[in-house]
């Protein structure tokens, strides 16, 4: 038994170098190519970037991470809190004056 690479071309398995006899019985494996992942130009350099960043040693351990995004998730919830209005059973208040309405371009250029 041998075992060869080959292509679909125009519906019709095309083996490259053999030359084999009409009629030869020949069993087909067909194996699924998988996706190429392909990242945009920046994704991959922000990539290469972080791999020369930690095999220079300038890394976190993951409790430092944890702890500073706790940090962040902290301080921005502050931020928003801080500029809804809340009512004291903690319902947020929505402006609900009507708003103001223009005129229709085909009124306006009268």
């Amino acid at each position: 038994m041998s075992h060869f690479t080959a292509k679909v071309s125009r519906g019709q398995i095309v083996i490259s170098d053999v030359d084999l006899p009409d009629g030869t019985e020949v069993t087909v494996q067909i194996e699924r190519a998988a996706p190429e992942w392909r990242y945009a130009a920046e994704v991959e350099a922000d990539i290469r970037a972080s791999r020369a960043e930690f095999r220079r040693g300038e890394s976190i351990s993951s409790e430092e991470s944890l702890a500073d995004l706790r940090r962040h998730q902290t301080v921005r919830g502050q931020a928003q809190l801080a500029s809804a209005a809340v009512d004291p059973g903690g319902r947020r208040l929505v402006d609900r004056s009507p708003r103001k309405r223009t005129k229709p371009a085909a009124r306006r250029a009268r």
